[in-house]
């Protein structure tokens, strides 16, 4: 069967017609649109579920002046104050 896509509100505006005709003559057809419904939206979480967090970091970006003394004066201020921590 051919797959084609209606919005939302269309969907919603046919299943209240629906609703409001005999339930022997709709009911087939309300479930169908359900099963549907819910088939698609557990495909989408399942391909979503699949995706991986992924670096962003461009591979020629080089780290400027500035976040290699804020890294360099970090590593020392943690280096002093563990000699300092062994000392007392």
């Amino acid at each position: 069967m051919d797959k084609f896509t209606i919005t939302t509100e269309l969907t919603n505006r046919v299943l209240a017609y629906l609703g409001s005709k005999p339930y022997a003559e709709t009911h087939e057809l309300i479930e169908a649109i359900q099963r549907e419904y819910q088939l698609e939206e557990s495909r989408s979480r399942s391909m979503f579920a699949d995706v991986k967090e992924v670096d962003f970091k461009d591979d020629n970006y080089e780290e400027s002046d500035q976040e290699k003394f804020s890294k360099h004066s970090l590593t020392s201020q943690a280096s002093k104050a563990k000699k300092a921590k062994n000392i007392e």
